[in-house]
């Protein structure tokens, strides 16, 4: 953007009064500025609404394209179990790829805009990170996005810091990166049900703190009904039939229409969905 100063000099000479602080001859009258949130102001600043609030049309999505050669490598299926690899066999390349170019022909036949994210650097905290293909976990809520810390795998533990490269690149805003002992996988362990009611978890994908740090964020960006309910979990093996992200569980599919897995769903979730919510659909 240029810094022209004859930018100025085409502004109407009334543009000053829309400063909402601006009284002519004074200061700035600080009590009129204080009465504006960030909310109405983070479009003015960073260009776009953002935010993944409200229950309907599908407008733009994050992708990344899948790398066979870096999820299909040999490093990972050293030990399935602790990569978590829930297939045995090899991976088909070409499949994956078409797979995920059709997704996003789909997408973009419908209107969809697609915002293309890359790795710079698939080296995190502990090693070489695994489930680059998955943009989800970053949290877009009304204002802008909230970066997560993430729990079930320690070779996730960077994807953070992609993340947040990807959205200084688009241009959103970033409210929050869980830090300190929080943990808190934003995207999986928050559903929303309705524009102001959401579902959380707590679980390995989201403890005390993290939730502590999170929850006033998204009160902040309009969310007045938070439950939070306990989840399971893998434990020694995938027998134990454990499940810890809440996106797994319930997810809603319209306006007070929820989809539930009734394994893991708690008594004190199914009551809140009963009384939020007009249908169930089991699976």
């Amino acid at each position: 953007m240029s810094e022209d100063p004859r930018l100025l000099d085409g502004l109407d000479p009334d543009a000053i009064r829309r400063y909402p602080d601006f009284e002519a001859g004074k200061p700035p009258r600080l009590l009129k500025l204080h009465e504006h949130g960030a909310l109405d102001e983070y479009e003015k600043i960073w260009g776009r609404r953002w935010g993944a609030m409200g229950i309907g049309h599908l407008r733009t999505v994050g992708l990344i394209r899948p790398n066979p050669a870096w999820e299909g490598h040999a490093f990972w299926q050293q030990d399935p179990t602790f990569f978590l690899l829930r297939y045995r066999q090899k991976l088909d390349p070409d499949l994956m790829q078409r797979s995920h170019e059709e997704y996003a022909r789909l997408l973009a036949s419908l209107g969809v805009e697609i915002l293309w994210m890359e790795f710079e650097d698939p080296v995190g905290a502990w090693g070489p990170m695994r489930k680059l293909f998955m943009a989800e976990e970053v949290k877009i809520v009304r204002g802008g996005a909230i970066l997560p810390r993430f729990g079930h795998a320690s070779y996730k533990r960077g994807l953070e810091r992609e993340f947040q490269k990807f959205l200084t690149k688009i241009g959103c805003p970033v409210l929050l990166s869980v830090h300190g002992e929080g943990i808190c996988e934003v995207a999986p362990m928050f559903v929303q049900m309705a524009d102001d009611a959401w579902i959380g978890g707590l679980s390995c994908a989201a403890n005390q703190e993290g939730l502590d740090q999170v929850i006033p964020v998204l009160r902040r960006s309009g969310v007045s009904d938070i439950h939070v309910m306990p989840l399971t979990t893998i434990m020694d093996s995938f027998d134990a039939g454990g499940e810890f992200h809440v996106d797994m569980v319930v997810h809603a599919v319209a306006e007070r229409v929820a989809v539930v897995y009734p394994r893991q769903l708690t008594w004190d979730a199914y009551r809140w969905l009963i009384d939020l919510l007009l249908c169930f659909a089991l699976y």
